[in-house]
């Protein structure tokens, strides 16, 4: 089994630094597939100001998916775009998310 092949070979395991959890792999994934169904900026960003607020993805969400999404995932989902981190998700930061996509 692969945790008695690990054991018997610590010292060629990396250190736990580097690598990503495996809770965080999935929660990045399950954000991208979120945010690929959601649409485009300007379908987001309803009030035309240039960026996307916490209440404006809770309505999208809310219209794509037909329920508020929980605050975990919000948060997540904010947390996975906003690179300057200043709570809005900038066109910038929504154009970096979808050429990843």
């Amino acid at each position: 089994d692969v945790v008695v092949f690990a054991r018997a070979r610590k010292s060629m395991l990396p250190g736990e630094d580097n690598y990503i959890p495996a809770l965080e792999v999935v929660v990045r994934h399950a954000c991208k597939r979120i945010w690929a169904q959601l649409g485009t900026f300007e379908q987001i960003d309803t009030n035309g100001d240039g960026r996307i607020s916490r209440a404006e993805l809770v309505a999208r969400m809310r219209s794509v998916f037909g329920q508020r999404p929980s605050a975990l995932v919000l948060d997540n989902l904010v947390d996975a775009v906003d690179i300057d981190q200043n709570g809005y998700i900038s066109r910038d930061e929504f154009a970096r998310l979808t050429r990843k996509l």
